[in-house]
């Protein structure tokens, strides 16, 4: 079956339609309210990238809870560590994920 050059002539032309692929994605995020949730698991999956693989190493859990991030360590030095320089932290989340990315960071 040879192909159809009629059939096809027009689909090279844009919709006048269209929109960027990441205005389509927030317009999703916001109508199904995922907005928040997408945010908080970005937030959640940079800890590695972050502060790095030694510390992530000894990290065991990660999560969130009303805009305070926990981290549960494994080694206790550690956690004394990361807790005297939790600003410096709250600062490294602000400049990655803007103002008010996070209210708090616990360690646990």
């Amino acid at each position: 079956m040879p192909w159809d050059k009629e059939k096809y002539k027009y689909t090279k032309t844009r919709r006048s339609d269209a929109k960027p692929l990441k205005q389509v994605l927030n317009q999703m995020f916001k109508q199904y309210r995922l907005t928040g949730k997408f945010r908080e698991k970005r937030i959640i999956n940079s800890w590695r990238r972050i502060m790095g693989p030694s510390i992530a190493k000894r990290t065991s859990r990660i999560f969130m809870k009303n805009n305070v991030l926990i981290v549960e360590l494994t080694s206790a030095p550690l956690k004394n560590d990361l807790t005297l320089s939790k600003e410096k932290i709250i600062v490294l989340y602000e400049q990655e994920f803007g103002k008010n990315a996070l209210e708090d960071i616990r360690f646990i």
